[in-house]
């Protein structure tokens, strides 16, 4: 089962530094970090985490939903699909920093070049 996707509790505190930088420096391009909540952040953090490590599945209809595992609430409580919140802040780009290198390690990131 090669293909399985392994349960790895995600832990923020876990990530580095750097890479929560580099999050923040794109998610600033979307909303002015200092006056969102840190729980917005976190969210969003979190959302993309899931995508890069193979947490979200597609379905037939389009939608994304988390795998079973993983529970999301959408940051402004209005039910967004995981696509809309995905494209809203264009977090494809921060998911090259968020994925695992060995699932089986508790911090094991590809340290992003600051800019």
């Amino acid at each position: 089962m090669e293909n399985t996707p392994v349960f790895v509790e995600f832990k923020y505190d876990s990530i580095p530094s750097s890479v929560i930088q580099k999050c923040k420096q794109h998610l600033n391009e979307y909303y002015v970090i200092e006056e969102a909540s840190e729980e917005l952040t976190r969210n969003l953090i979190y959302l993309s985490w899931l995508y890069a490590n193979g947490y979200v599945f597609r379905f037939e209809d389009g939608i994304d939903f988390p795998d079973p595992h993983y529970e999301y609430e959408d940051p402004d409580g209005e039910g967004h699909i995981l696509n809309s919140v995905w494209m809203q802040y264009d977090l494809y780009e921060i998911i090259p920093y968020l994925k695992l290198i060995d699932k089986r390690a508790e911090s094991s990131y590809v340290l992003p070049h600051l800019n």
